[in-house]
């Protein structure tokens, strides 16, 4: 993987004319004195800002994808609490989600990101190989997913002896308001039942008013 984790490289300008992009800072971030590996990177915000997924299938249209597919309600609400606790976001939840936006926003899209079915529409698109992962199954059963993901990347099988820690609640007293929670279901809902079509994926429990995620989990395999 990339030296460092989101290396922002195709959402940004930094390349240039993106008609002749300069590669060699992205090339920077990998080790190339490391022969026979499969390499990449994860940016989260590469399948929602706009040509994102173009340039990277103009770098390399044998691309295989990884897209993780978290709820989008808990999606929104722990995005939020990130732009809070970094000082990027002073509305409550509730009217930070009701702010209206003319374009693409890196900060404020809590719930525009959440809508997947555009997302995935764009990468089967462009893309041969493409795979999706809850990010709650990635939670529940790492060793399971993982080893689905290295099959996926034609790597073998995932090393032994490694562990996984699910993300736990930022602070006890930002918790998302139940009644919140099941209105803001009902906006997803038609995205969710396309985002099933387009994957195949069983969505059917993110669409329960009590759906919650895994709390602090460690699993070693």
């Amino acid at each position: 993987m990339s030296a460092k984790k989101e290396t922002h490289f195709f959402d940004k300008s930094r390349a240039g004319d993106w008609r002749n992009p300069d590669y060699a800072s992205f090339h920077r971030f990998f080790d190339w004195n490391v022969g026979d590996v499969v390499r990449g990177e994860a940016t989260p915000i590469y399948t929602y800002w706009p040509q994102c997924l173009e340039r990277i299938q103009q770098y390399n249209p044998e691309a295989k994808i990884i897209i993780l597919l978290r709820h989008p309600v808990l999606r929104a609400f722990s995005h939020w609490k990130m732009e809070a606790s970094r000082g990027s976001e002073h509305l409550p939840f509730e009217d930070a989600i009701r702010r209206k936006l003319a374009r693409p926003h890196r900060v404020y899209s809590y719930m525009d990101r959440g809508r997947y079915a555009g997302q995935v529409r764009n990468a089967l698109r462009l893309f041969k190989r493409v795979h999706f992962v809850r990010t709650d199954s990635l939670w529940n059963s790492p060793s399971v997913t993982m080893n689905d993901i290295f099959t996926f990347l034609g790597v073998g099988s995932c090393p032994a002896r490694r562990q996984y820690i699910a993300p736990d609640e930022v602070s006890p007293a930002q918790h998302l308001s139940p009644h919140i929670q099941k209105v803001l279901i009902r906006e997803f809902e038609k995205d969710i039942s396309e985002t099933h079509a387009l994957t195949g994926m069983d969505f059917s429990d993110w669409l329960r008013d009590d759906y919650t995620e895994p709390r602090a989990m460690v699993e070693s395999w």
